[in-house]
């Protein structure tokens, strides 16, 4: 036998010498086959664009693979799904892919087929599945847009322990008050008798003040009234406002 015989969304195909040792299972599907639905990035495992199903032998559960990483001659005998095999516009779409829609888990849509195929596999693999452990099985795709929450708050939904209203709930939905220890709907409160921060914590802080090694005086603020001094007092100097770090704005 001189060629690697697999399937790929039900269809048969093989390879043999008209092809390089480094070509990989994801070049294949997107240059061969023409299937360009399954993406790819960082080709080193690390994003989860490239993610499809594989059943890679007779009694073997179905498992996401990075196909960046998989040589097209390794997969003798693979039964493989990519994402254009679950569901279309015009075959339909299936129920992960509509369950993403509708919690409005996508925004540029480039990682959303890896997103798809690892929750895919998942379900195909016939396990009972909670809340935590699809969390936790998500440690390999990336989305650089949508922030993950819509995305798991989507795919939670199919564990067995998901609320029966299909709507899980965040953090900052909660809003549990320290003083009264219950629920807050955030009404009739005053400044301080926010959820987050207790006025206690906040008279007992003092603006931090260090002298940076190159030059530059770093201030960690407590209140509002704090920055306006500091603005005050260093007149025109040029400032930075840090919240979160995620971009930077120098005024």
């Amino acid at each position: 036998m001189d060629r690697v015989t697999f399937k790929v969304n039900g269809i048969e195909y093989s390879v043999g010498s008209e092809v390089n040792t480094d070509v990989t299972l994801l070049e294949y599907l997107r240059r061969r086959l023409r299937l360009p639905g399954t993406k790819y990035k960082c080709l080193e495992a690390g994003c989860g664009a490239c993610i499809v199903t594989a059943v890679r032998g007779q009694d073997t559960p179905p498992t996401a693979v990075n196909s960046c990483m998989v040589l097209v001659t390794s997969c003798q005998g693979w039964d493989i799904t990519t994402v254009e095999g679950t569901g279309g516009r015009l075959a339909g779409y299936s129920k992960v892919q509509t369950t993403l829609a509708e919690h409005n888990g996508t925004q540029c849509g480039y990682c959303t087929p890896g997103w798809v195929m690892a929750m895919h596999s998942l379900l195909q693999s016939g396990k009972k599945l909670t809340m935590l452990e699809i969390e936790q099985s998500f440690g390999s795709n990336i989305c650089r847009c949508t922030g993950y929450r819509t995305i798991l708050e989507a795919f939670k939904t199919f564990a067995v322990d998901a609320p029966a209203s299909k709507r899980i709930m965040d953090i900052e939905d909660l809003h549990i008050c320290k003083r009264k220890g219950d629920g807050c709907k955030k009404t009739n409160c005053d400044d301080y008798d926010w959820c987050m921060v207790l006025k206690e914590e906040v008279n007992k802080a003092s603006t931090v003040h260090i002298k940076l090694e190159d030059g530059r005086d770093w201030y960690r603020v407590y209140d509002l009234n704090e920055v306006f001094n500091i603005l005050v007092s260093k007149g025109q100097d040029s400032y930075m406002l840090v919240a979160g770090n995620t971009a930077k704005v120098e005024i």
